[in-house]
């Protein structure tokens, strides 16, 4: 399985693919300077599955070209809210992207449907509207299992969503055998629960975020004391000579997972925005 982390800036976006060309695409973030839009990345190509851990501008931007430019099977986000709830949360300043969403959900084709994502295996939390009424911890949290190999996406949640989740035998289960965590809120300080990691110990964490300006993205070191590490791989001329326990899209650009069945996966960064590979990773569990 492959797992491509594009750099999006202070956004999300995702692509997953499957040995049997199976693809769930999470979220779709775009970044304006400079240029990369999903819609245009991928033209044409077919994703199973669209889920949308958040439902903010950072996350949908690019929502209206994706659903026209690519073959998308279905939508997956929190199905607790409409789009009069979605409205309801949006009372000012909504942009293209959500816009575009609010217009879908008052005629929604292929929302929330079942599809066979076989080897993967997806699970899907969310807190209910009404227990939250903001976009952060109403999101979906999506775990993504091959074979032994799990990450999270857990869009923007924020502690209280966390706290509200953790009781669950099932959420437990899976935070317990999360190798690769995409941190919440793009790594910033309002998406930490420690708790959490009372429970989960990954070998490495990903944010995905735009070049620090504020306090609250000083969270590396934060993350870093939770995670196992991994360690080097490749031999490069960009290669750093530690044990990495946290990537950056602002510090290593566009990133690709590969993950085989028995749980070995292989992390690679790019040390600029070409593509050139710079950092491999393999985890010893």
């Amino acid at each position: 399985m492959k797992i491509d982390v594009f750099d999006v800036g202070h956004g999300a976006c995702s692509l997953i693919t499957a040995p049997n060309g199976r693809r769930v695409m999470i979220d779709c973030g775009y970044r304006a300077d400079p240029y990369w839009w999903p819609s245009v990345h991928l033209l044409g190509q077919g994703i199973d599955v669209l889920a949308l851990t958040n439902l903010d501008e950072d996350h949908v931007g690019d929502f209206k070209d994706v659903r026209k430019n690519l073959k998308i099977g279905s939508v997956w986000m929190n199905n607790t809210i409409d789009a009069a709830r979605l409205r309801g949360m949006k009372p000012e300043g909504m942009q293209d992207g959500v816009k575009s969403l609010l217009g879908y959900l008052r005629a929604p084709l292929a929302l929330n449907l079942s599809v066979d994502l076989t080897p993967m295996v997806l699970s899907l939390f969310r807190n209910p509207y009404g227990v939250f009424r903001d976009t952060n911890n109403l999101s979906l949290v999506v775990f993504v299992e091959y074979g032994r190999f799990c990450v999270v996406f857990p869009g923007d949640l924020e502690e209280d969503g966390w706290k509200q989740l953790l009781p669950n035998p099932d959420f437990q289960a899976l935070l317990r055998r999360t190798d690769l965590f995409m941190t919440s809120h793009h790594g910033r300080g309002s998406g930490c629960c420690t708790q959490v990691f009372q429970i989960c110990h990954p070998h490495a964490f990903v944010i995905s975020d735009k070049e620090i300006v504020h306090d609250t993205q000083q969270t590396a070191a934060w993350y870093r004391e939770h995670a196992y590490g991994l360690e080097k791989r490749l031999k490069t001329p960009w290669e750093t000579p530690e044990t990495r326990y946290v990537f950056t899209t602002r510090k290593d650009h566009c990133m690709s997972i590969t993950a085989d069945l028995t749980g070995n996966f292989v992390l690679r960064v790019n040390s600029d925005r070409q593509g050139r590979p710079s950092l491999g990773a393999l985890p010893g569990r």
